[in-house]
């Protein structure tokens, strides 16, 4: 399947499903040289935040996970779009599938305006600075 071939700081994919037997898993890979922020929402169809997901990906590190592991209120959902976010460009892709049909979402660029997580507290990596 294939990714992003350059990395991105914003993203959206453009669908969500977790009902009726189907699922939508994510991929991020951090093949920078410094540590980076990453989130993640969880958007309805109608556009409210269901929930989000943040975490710190070290260089090399990649996760890959279904939304609803990451995201619990994304279970059941049929519609809707997952929006990411990261301090560094990252790779990444999103599959959708059931039991006999499996697709790739490719990533679509997410304008530096859009941002869904406004109200939320910005995530930041611990400790800021490291010496290696």
């Amino acid at each position: 399947m294939a990714a992003s071939s350059t990395g991105q700081k914003r993203a959206l994919f453009s669908h969500i499903a977790t009902s009726g037997g189907f699922f939508t898993g994510v991929a991020l890979l951090n093949s920078g040289q410094l540590a980076t922020n990453v989130r993640l929402l969880a958007i309805t169809p109608t556009g409210d935040v269901l929930g989000s997901y943040n975490t710190v990906l070290q260089p090399g590190q990649r996760l890959s996970q279904l939304i609803d592991q990451l995201i619990p209120l994304a279970t059941g959902l049929n519609g809707g779009f997952i929006w990411v976010k990261s301090d560094s460009p990252i790779h990444l892709t999103s599959v959708f599938g059931n039991p006999t049909v499996l697709a790739n979402i490719p990533p679509q660029e997410a304008p530096e305006s859009y941002a869904p997580d406004s109200n939320l507290p910005p995530i930041q990596v611990t400790p800021s600075l490291a010496v290696l």
